[in-house]
This record gives C-alpha cells, structure tokens and sequence, in this order.
C-alpha cells in the first residue's frame, strides 16, 4: 500500500510483474477477519485476511469503477458502488462472485448504507445531487431518485 492509501502495489510471482491497482475505499467484514477493497481500475473487490494482509483467493469481479462498498449484517453480500458505470453490483463475498448484472442507477454512485433490517441499500449519487434505495430482496431500484440541492456533491451516506 501506498502511504497515502490511494493504491496498492503487488508483485505477481507468476510472470514477475509490479502492477498498481487504484483503490476505493476498504471496509472490514463485520466479524473482522477480512477488509474487502475496492480495485478502481481493475474493476473488482479485493479481499485480504485482516490478520495477515493476504489477498484471500483471486479478487471478485465486480463492475466499471468500483469505489465503495457496502456490507449486509453477516458480510455475505456486499454492495459495490461502480462510479464508472453508474451501477450497483451484488457480490457474494462468500463465493466470491458477482451475483448477476450489475443494477443501473443515476449518474455517479458512491457511498451507500444498508438499513437496519437489511432490506434497503441508500445510494448517494455524487454529482447526481440525489440519493436512490435499492429493494435488496428484488434488487431493484424502489421509485425515483430523492433529490438534493445541486450546490454541493454527495459523496457518502449514513442511517442510523
């Protein structure tokens, strides 16, 4: 990892390659055992043992920008803010795979949080100047976006 954390840089041993990989920001499984990141450019999720910062198996394929990342109670999905191709992907952290096509949503999906109960993911769409729910027992978008004033960007979320 870099000092400032915005990249992370791996020697793979199999062709003797350095490859950079810009990152989103991480989030810790809630048992913490793991810390899944988001690789911008490489388009997937990283996951890494927490103990050890090990990658945990090959990174899960996810979508276009993968930046943020957002994990149900029990950590077996995670919902990925693809910023680059204005989507949500699912991913089931324990199979590691990305569960179908990703969802489209207005422009520019960053920070998310899932409700309480779990059955809504809030998306906070950047310069979209909105925020969309997500049914996650359809995985579909609930109804139109909310919007916000247009001065200022939205780059996370919180529910309490």
């Amino acid at each position: 990892m870099t000092k400032d954390g915005k990249y992370a840089v791996v020697f793979l041993s199999v062709d003797r390659t350095v490859v950079r990989y810009d990152l989103g920001r991480p989030v810790v499984s809630p048992d913490g055992k793991y810390l899944y990141v988001p690789m911008t450019r490489a388009g997937s999720v990283l996951v890494l043992d927490a103990a050890t910062d090990q990658p945990v198996g090959k990174p899960i394929s996810a979508c276009d920008g993968p930046a943020y990342i957002a994990l149900n109670a029990d950590g077996s999905r995670g919902y990925v803010s693809c910023s680059s191709g204005d989507a949500i992907a699912i991913v089931d952290t324990q199979k590691a795979v990305r569960i179908g096509d990703p969802v489209k949503v207005t422009r520019d999906p960053l920070g998310s949080a899932l409700t309480a109960d779990g059955k809504q993911l809030w998306i906070a769409h950047g310069f979209g100047h909105a925020v969309s729910v997500l049914d996650t027992t359809t995985n579909t978008i609930d109804g139109a976006p909310i919007d916000f004033p247009k001065n200022r960007a939205m780059v996370g979320i919180s529910i309490r």
